[in-house]
């Protein structure tokens, strides 16, 4: 695999990651307004992950969207089990370690 591509994939699972976990937290976050909150970041994240997809089969026409990653799935469980705040430092530590992902 090529380098562009292998940076697609990486791109594509995290932004799957992203939106799984951020939908996850739009179903056990008791304020609506933060529920929407959620959804929106959600939707955001889907979107990001439809163009590194739309790349990544540029380079592979048989790619397609990964399953969710296990550790997002721990995350979800935990937001599940123990509320979202029990995963918003994760979250937001995560946030913080991708933002130059598109440099």
């Amino acid at each position: 695999m090529n380098p562009a591509a292998r940076r697609f994939r990486r791109n594509l699972r995290q932004e799957i990651d992203g939106a799984a976990l951020y939908r996850a937290l739009a179903e056990v976050e008791s304020c609506p307004e933060l529920a929407e909150v959620y959804l929106r970041l959600a939707a955001a994240e889907q979107a990001h992950a439809e163009f590194w997809l739309a790349h990544l089969r540029e380079e592979d026409a048989q790619a397609r969207a990964p399953a969710i990653g296990w550790r997002t799935r721990i995350l979800i469980a935990l937001a599940r089990r123990l509320g979202p705040r029990v995963v918003l430092p994760t979250l937001a530590r995560d946030e913080t370690r991708n933002r130059g992902i598109y440099d």
